[in-house]
């Protein structure tokens, strides 16, 4: 295996440890494709856009997606990153399944660029102001690092010791990230402080929120009832679920057929199985929010031989009539960490535009990432 192979793979094992830095950039003024500025080097400042209309998935490895200041974001680079971060949020949560996951990692692809305009932004900041990460910063991310490592079951040198080549990058990434929180900090001082007063407030706000979702729940569960009365006075279900119903696309309630296996909701499975065809159930609190179904249609279940192979199935009409969600207040740790970030994003907004004008950003092949190949450009 080659050195740059073995590099690869080492990175690969590497867990995303850091913040992720968001910014979106807009505003994108297309034209004839440039050669990159050289790393560190801003050239003429704005965004540049090339011609091409490739997506992401045909780009080659050694393509470039994004630049800024001349440092760039390679194709081979971008896929590196999305699976250490995948891998990342696997080990960190074991329960997760393939559809938690495969979410997960296409929000993570679409942030991925955005992250590294905003890290590079950033960083040439902090290089014009002449800054050094703070000790403060480094022990903080470094914290970070030694985490991960006992997940392990490794010391710091022992983990990096076990990624090779790889190990300079994440030390240059420690280091980075430390610099940003430094930068950050010598920027907005005192105003990214969260103190006992701001968690208090933050509370209250929960228990006024709830107070409010308890109350226009009431009034739900009570039009549910209402409806459900007139069902069984015998008004036609179509017709009252087209006047009633907060789905979207479900012309006379008409919701679809399934399996038992395929009704996730017990009550309603419940319901859906053992209710006579024409029966209406009473309104039925669920995750969706207060659902009322009435069977159409049931197949399958009247099968006695035993090498049957037929799925039972029901068709079912829904009125479904939305509910609001109770907030759950989290522990002091986790509380301040999320008013730290809006915070964060608060304070930042304004200032990235300042530092957006600063700063050569460039997207060689385009910016169709996503879109098919054909798109035609705006």
């Amino acid at each position: 295996m080659s050195e740059c192979s073995r590099n690869a793979v080492a990175m690969k094992r590497y867990s995303g440890l850091f913040l992720a830095l968001v910014v979106g950039v807009a505003g994108c003024q297309k034209k004839e494709e440039p050669g990159l500025a050289q790393p560190g080097a801003a050239g003429a400042a704005g965004v540049v856009v090339g011609n091409s209309n490739k997506p992401l998935a045909e780009l080659a490895p050694g393509d470039v997606v994004v630049a800024v200041n001349g440092a760039a974001l390679t194709r081979q680079e971008f896929d590196e990153t999305l699976d250490r971060m995948s891998d990342s949020y696997r080990l960190a949560n074991p329960k997760v399944n393939g559809y938690e996951l495969k979410n997960y990692r296409n929000l993570k692809q679409r942030q991925l660029i955005p992250e590294f305009v905003t890290k590079h932004m950033l960083l040439a900041e902090a290089s014009r102001r002449k800054l050094a990460p703070s000790p403060e910063h480094l022990s903080q991310v470094e914290s970070m690092l030694a985490k991960r490592a006992k997940n392990e079951g490794k010391s710091v040198d022992a983990y990096l010791r076990s990624l090779g080549p790889a190990a300079d990058k994440i030390r240059q990434d420690v280091t980075n990230q430390a610099l940003i929180l430094t930068l950050r900090q010598a920027e907005f001082g005192d105003r990214l402080k969260v103190t006992d007063a701001d968690l208090q407030e933050a509370r209250q706000r929960v228990d006024r929120y709830n107070a409010m979702c308890a109350a226009t729940n009431a009034l739900v569960m009570a039009r549910g009832a209402a409806i459900f009365k007139r069902l069984q006075a015998g008004e036609d279900f179509g017709k009252v679920a087209d006047e009633t119903t907060e789905e979207k696309g479900t012309p006379h309630g008409l919701w679809g057929e399934f399996s038992r296996a395929e009704i996730e909701d017990a009550k309603v499975r419940n319901a859906a199985f053992t209710l006579p065809v024409g029966g209406i159930s009473e309104p039925l609190d669920t995750d969706e929010g207060l659902v009322i179904i009435k069977v159409l249609e049931r197949q399958g279940l009247n099968v006695e031989t035993p090498v049957a192979v037929q799925t039972p199935t029901v068709k079912l009409g829904r009125i479904l009539l939305l509910l609001g969600e109770e907030r759950t207040l989290a522990d002091d740790a986790t509380l301040k960490r999320e008013l730290e970030k809006t915070r964060l994003a608060e304070l930042q907004r304004d200032w990235f535009a300042t530092l957006r004008a600063n700063v050569r950003i460039e997207y060689p092949n385009g910016t169709n990432f996503w879109g098919k190949a054909d798109a035609k450009k705006q």
